[in-house]
């Protein structure tokens, strides 16, 4: 399962995760198979010592998992997450952790836990708080989240993780410290229950992803227009050639990099894209400059949500051409500030505000659009519009 998941997108920190996960589930699968087999005490030891290092690394990456779902920041703490546990697994290869001893008794393994042991409380009690505090990410990030896919498959991994936690305490814990005073050492099984949550959330749902690529690439290709998708991160999907010839690139380099990477006007359409996927907007008309070699294209683009069959936004549809402002500034002999006017008046703002996020006066400004109006034979902002769009500048 481990590996299916993980050739389903090996990009995905996701599925790299879970596959991590497989392979601490199969530390401690292996060796258990030896140990119910055996009837060594000396051989069943050295079974659960080395059995017990994958359940040790297999928690913290529970809470590695639900930190990467809720897309919380911060690389390195996730790599910080691991290192009392490994420092735990260590101290476990030459002092046993979980068992001060076992024993066979009916033909079965008994295993006395080790309340006694400092380093088994202090596991326990990060064991504990590492799943909480999990399950707590979760709940925060399903009631927050707005999209109906994601709010059902963190469902589905907090109540998997729930009946995890309830069944390891009350086998591991409580059944030992007030029942039988010992344990069957069954309690790793559980944790398939967690592993099956987040396989199906996967599967199911196609955790964090959508086949954007599904999209049929040669037609796209043979579009005149460019064309991009952007995932929901805003990093490129798929991208058809005419944008590839735009930005003197191939598709390797520009795949999986930030749109706003690749333009000029980073936070101008970050805002008016991050409008669209909050649903704000179901499109929207902009104009930007691809950072590609000279000469720079000023693109006319519009901005359009795709939304999957349960009605959420999953990217981003970019469908842009060339404007021909190249031609008509020589045509008019219009200055590169007027040709920053004109593109602010494009945007709607007024004078003012051209003015405050020009850095300039007013009175400079209104100075421009008299020049712009002189060199054009217009008079007002309608005539000019429709003269900009004789020249694919204005949508």
């Amino acid at each position: 399962m481990g590996l299916y998941i993980l050739f389903r997108d090996v990009r995905s920190p996701v599925n790299r995760l879970f596959f991590f996960m497989s392979l601490c589930m199969s530390l401690w699968f292996l060796p258990s198979i030896y140990l119910y087999s055996t009837t060594d005490h000396t051989v069943a030891i050295e079974c659960i010592r080395y059995a017990s290092v994958g359940i040790m690394l297999f928690v913290p990456a529970v809470l590695h998992f639900s930190l990467l779902v809720s897309r919380e920041k911060g690389l390195l703490m996730y790599y910080l997450l691991y290192l009392p546990f490994i420092i735990i697994a260590l101290i476990n290869i030459f002092e046993p952790v979980f068992f001060s001893r076992i024993y066979m008794a009916d033909g079965y393994w008994h295993f006395i836990p080790n309340f006694e042991s400092f380093t088994h409380k202090i596991y326990s009690f990060l064991a504990l708080g590492y799943v909480l505090y999990a399950i707590l990410i979760l709940f925060r990030s399903h009631s927050q989240t707005k999209s109906n896919r994601k709010k059902r498959q963190l469902l589905i991994i907090v109540t998997s993780l729930l009946m995890w936690v309830v069944i390891i305490t009350s086998e591991e814990i409580l059944l030992p410290a007030f029942i039988t005073d010992f344990t069957f050492g069954l309690a790793p099984i559980t944790f398939i229950i967690a592993m099956a949550g987040m396989a199906y959330s996967i599967l199911k749902y196609r955790f964090l992803e959508y086949p954007l690529s599904l999209a049929g690439l040669d037609v796209i290709n043979n579009i005149e227009e460019t064309v991009i998708l952007l995932d929901a991160d805003l990093r490129v999907d798929v991208i058809n050639r005419r944008a590839l010839n735009l930005l003197c690139s191939d598709a390797k380099a520009v795949h999986r990099k930030k749109f706003t990477d690749l333009i000029d006007e980073k936070e101008k359409i970050q805002s008016e894209i991050s409008a669209i996927l909050e649903g704000r907007h179901y499109s929207h008309a902009a104009m930007f400059h691809f950072t590609a070699p000279s000469p720079r294209h000023l693109m006319n683009a519009t901005f359009s949500s795709i939304k999957d069959d349960m009605g959420d936004s999953v990217g981003i549809l970019i469908i842009a051409r060339e404007t021909r402002d190249n031609e008509f500034i020589v045509k008019y002999h219009i200055s590169n500030r007027e040709m920053t006017v004109i593109l602010e008046i494009l945007s709607g703002l007024t004078n003012g505000e051209i003015a405050e996020k020009l850095c300039i006066s007013e009175l400079t400004v209104k100075s421009h659009i008299t020049s712009i109006y002189n060199k054009l034979d217009i008079t007002n902002r309608v005539r000019l519009l429709e003269l900009l769009k004789q020249y694919h500048i204005a949508p």
